[in-house]
């Protein structure tokens, strides 16, 4: 084909103030529409003519077909032994670790997908149900899916080998003989970061004894806080409703953290599908192996599966976010409420609540000690609460009770007792305290925020001035407060609740007549406020309440 040379010139100069890829490309479509040509006929023209169009070396450029060829065969392999999970990235990896693949040779993941399409080598990708809704699951650390399969080496044999399972002892995707121990792979995954933590059990089946075991180890801390750092109670957990899950012990230690269980509904697995999807991601990246290079013990198993679950964390990049999910989990993350010593959590699951009815002066009793439940709005004399030992908050010497009654919760701690065996302040809240329900049955209270409103140009409102049926109530919370309210955070947001109920004169200057000023001090007041004003500090203050933080 014969171009004018003008038209020719044209074309080149234009080309030659291109300065990228789709200014090139642009020009290219326009001027090949004009010459009724294809891009690619006017590109190979351009290229004859001594254009250079700057496309990035591939990186196997003048490499032998036949050594990439035999590298991508020998990768394929592995693919193949593994039944078709083990990821391509994975099988080249290996594949030069084993020195199959020459030093000098590159081989890619595009050349070896490509190999594998063109040679028609058949991997089984399995399929997935469609979504059929997208889930936000809140910040990082706020809940936690878990799900429990058997791993691909199924079990044990009596002379401490582990196999994988063979023809004829499969049923349904399980192991065919159920009362022998298999190997069973738990799974938790954070679906916002996707960090996941994995552990194996030998166990006949799902069981709340494993179930309580993973949870704990899960809620921990792990040996490499660095390349793993999930850990923390959740506020929710997403699972199904396996027979360890649905058992009462788990139930009861997930109620006494404050955690909710949700279970999803029968057969609709993708409701947990981020631990599903990392359920499948693991037994690509390194069940895959397990039929090539079985592990001899259940301790070598699950030492090789924290190796890998460290590397893929700190090293894989997610797609979604970005960055490595141990990096993104550790800059997201909130400050962890860690749980209590593994005996106390185990107490705590096997120990159902107990019902107890409050006394009069507001006091109910258990295990030889008494709490005040002035905290909780409607409840009197002869009301039913329901009590557990508040393990997260858990003091030998504050002994923390969690109670519950009609929907609402409060933390409150044994009270105090002297050297006599008296209760500290008894003159107050004990003594004191039916003849202030009597008066305020006898009489209205008076709204504090009514009396504030109607003086706004006092600066300060004494507790003296106000009607006595009113100061009773206010000294009562304050006193109550004064010997229930344990150190921390929880300090700080209860004497925020009283400042806003009494109002901050009224609060500072009864602390400080009562002789309780070394409970917090004004200036910690102060700085509560400012941070509590803040959205986000505001909703962690709420849950610093009933947590501790660590």
């Amino acid at each position: 084909m014969t171009i004018d040379p003008k038209i020719w010139s044209e074309f080149l100069t234009g080309l030659a103030g291109c300065h990228n890829r789709q200014a090139r490309g642009a020009l290219l479509g326009a001027w090949a529409a004009r010459l009724n040509l294809s891009a690619a006929q006017l590109r190979r023209l351009a290229k004859d003519a001594g254009v250079a169009f700057g496309y990035a070396r591939r990186c196997d450029a003048g490499m032998a077909d036949a050594a990439l060829a035999a590298a991508a065969e020998a990768a394929c392999k592995l693919i193949t032994a593994s039944n078709g999970k083990m990821p391509s990235h994975a099988a080249i990896a290996r594949a030069e670790g084993m020195g199959w693949i020459p030093a000098g040779v590159k081989l890619t993941e595009a050349y070896l997908d490509r190999y594998i399409r063109q040679h028609d080598i058949r991997r089984s990708v399995d399929s997935a149900p469609r979504i059929t809704r997208l889930c936000t699951w809140g910040a990082v650390g706020h809940v936690m899916q878990i799900d429990s399969t058997n791993c691909a080496q199924w079990w044990i044999e009596d002379s401490g080998e582990i196999r994988a399972c063979r023809r004829g002892e499969v049923y349904r995707n399980k192991p065919a003989d159920g009362s022998r121990p298999r190997i069973m792979r738990y799974v938790a995954t954070d679906p916002t970061s996707g960090l996941f933590r994995v552990r194996y059990f030998l166990t006949t089946g799902e069981r709340a004894e494993v179930s309580l075991e993973f949870l704990y180890e899960v809620m921990s801390r792990a040996a490499d806080p660095e390349k793993l750092p999930m850990a923390g109670v959740p506020n929710r957990i997403v699972l199904d409703g396996g027979p360890g899950n649905a058992s009462s012990a788990f139930k009861n230690a997930c109620e006494s953290l404050g955690v909710e269980l949700t279970p999803h509904m029968p057969h609709k697995p993708w409701a947990k599908g981020a631990v599903e999807t990392t359920m499948h991601i693991w037994e690509r990246t390194f069940e895959s192996e397990l039929s090539i290079w079985p592990a001899s013990s259940i301790d070598e198993l699950n030492a090789r599966a924290y190796a890998e679950n460290c590397r893929f964390c700190s090293e894989r990049i997610h797609s979604r976010h970005g960055q490595t999910r141990s990096a993104f989990y550790a800059a997201s993350r909130e400050p962890i409420r860690l749980p209590p010593p593994w005996e106390i959590f185990l107490e705590a699951a096997h120990t159902a609540p107990e019902e107890r009815t409050v006394k009069g002066g507001s006091l109910i009793s258990f295990e030889g000690d008494e709490y005040l439940v002035a905290g909780l709005a409607g409840c009197g004399t002869g009301d039913k609460v329901m009590v557990r030992k508040a393990v997260l908050d858990w003091d030998a010497r504050t002994k923390p009770l969690r109670i519950e009654f009609k929907g609402a919760t409060v933390i409150e701690c044994a009270l105090a007792k002297n050297a006599d065996g008296s209760y500290q302040d008894r003159r107050v809240y004990g003594e004191r305290v039916d003849e202030t329900i009597a008066a305020q049955e006898a009489r209205p209270a008076q709204d504090l925020e009514t009396v504030r409103a109607a003086s706004p140009a006092a600066p300060v409102i004494r507790l003296d001035s106000l009607p006595d049926h009113a100061v009773a109530p206010a000294r009562l919370e304050i006193a109550a407060f004064a010997n229930t309210a344990p150190i921390g955070k929880r300090r700080v947001v209860a004497l925020l609740e009283l400042a806003d109920r009494l109002g901050r004169e009224i609060l500072e200057r009864e602390i400080a007549e009562l002789g309780w000023g070394d409970l917090v001090t004004s200036a910690q007041i102060e700085s509560s406020i400012q941070r509590l004003r803040n959205p986000r500090s505001a909703a962690a203050g709420g849950m610093g309440a009933q947590a501790r933080t660590a």
